[in-house]
């Protein structure tokens, strides 16, 4: 009777480790497996993305000297560090014309925003000669 208790508690035990096991590495409900430590997908309406975005126009806008309007997110990740970082496909006006950039932000645990990366992409309407990049 112990014997058959033991083996019981043993399956059980295992099953429930099985489970978690199985379950942190499951996939997503899109099908992307989750990486500890990588990227995720996120709203491009969160209001911490938009924020992200908002800061990167202002910020990339404050170190060129040229005038960039926020327009909207076309693409969002985020990833979990000591703080978090997003990184965003972002559309804008400037000069009237629209553009687009991917660019990295990262917002520190006390809510600090900084602009890691600001990658513009390829608009030949756009005049990139007098901005930095």
């Amino acid at each position: 009777m112990q014997r058959k208790l033991f083996l019981v508690l043993i399956t059980a035990v295992g099953l429930v480790i099985g489970g978690c096991v199985s379950s942190a590495d499951a996939p997503s409900a899109d099908d992307t497996p989750n990486v500890v430590g990588g990227y995720s997908e996120v709203a491009i309406d969160d209001p911490e993305v938009v924020a992200a975005a908002q800061f990167a126009v202002s910020a990339q806008q404050d170190a060129t000297g040229v005038l960039i309007q926020y327009q909207r997110v076309i693409q969002a990740e985020q990833q979990v560090v000591a703080g978090m970082n997003y990184r965003l496909m972002i559309g804008f006006l400037e000069g009237g014309r629209s553009g687009t950039a991917d660019v990295v932000v990262y917002r520190d645990p006390q809510g600090t925003y900084s602009l890691t990366s600001w990658v513009w992409d390829q608009n030949p309407e756009l005049d990139r000669s007098r901005l930095r990049p």
